[in-house]
């Protein structure tokens, strides 16, 4: 068997034979000069005439993206988790402080309610002035 490059005739005839594929397309909508899948059969019909060398070089390279792209996914799943554990801690530690500040109120409205000084409450609970005034 010859090895030759592909070229449009033998690209056209390809197509011709494997026509059930693109059912329902004119061959002018799969020509090497449009669709992109169309760029893939065009580079898996040149593949058939590459040599052993170029076919090893090939499929290194195929290798090699599809290694570089599982990389890729896996730093922005780790990112991903990364930041929806930060993202966890944040909300823990803002419920926390708002707990804190409801219970805050809470004694204040207790001591106010028994009749203490709101200075005192004031100094007893952090709360300043205004807010204690505010109940």
């Amino acid at each position: 068997m010859s090895r030759h490059k592909c070229n449009k005739s033998l690209y056209t005839s390809f197509l011709q034979a494997t026509s059930i594929r693109y059912s329902g397309l004119a061959l002018s909508e799969v020509s090497p000069f449009g669709l992109s899948h169309d760029k893939k059969a065009y580079r898996e019909l040149e593949t058939h005439h590459w040599s052993k060398e170029e076919l090893r070089k090939y499929e290194q390279e195929e290798k090699y993206a599809r290694d570089a792209m599982a990389r890729e996914r896996y730093v922005i799943m780790e990112a991903k988790a990364e930041a929806r554990e930060e993202g966890r801690q944040e909300g823990i530690e803002l419920g926390i402080e708002e707990g804190r500040n409801a219970e805050k109120l809470a004694i204040a409205k207790n001591l106010l309610s028994l009749g203490i000084d709101k200075k005192k409450i004031s100094e007893s609970t952090g709360l300043s002035f205004k807010e204690i005034e505010g109940m």
